[in-house]
């Protein structure tokens, strides 16, 4: 597992902010064996209360 190879603490949630979301899904899957994912989408200048 990557996390241990690196020596990172344990991680539940991590967030993203990219242009292509597909895109750096595959990457972060093929490079680190991150996921599952949830993807959230938003519009810019957009918040939740």
């Amino acid at each position: 597992m990557v996390r241990a190879k690196l020596n990172l603490p344990w991680f539940g949630q991590v967030g993203i902010v990219v242009r292509d979301v597909g895109k750096a899904m595959g990457y972060y899957r093929d490079t680190f064996g991150l996921g599952p994912w949830a993807v959230f989408e938003g519009a810019p200048g957009s918040r939740r209360r």
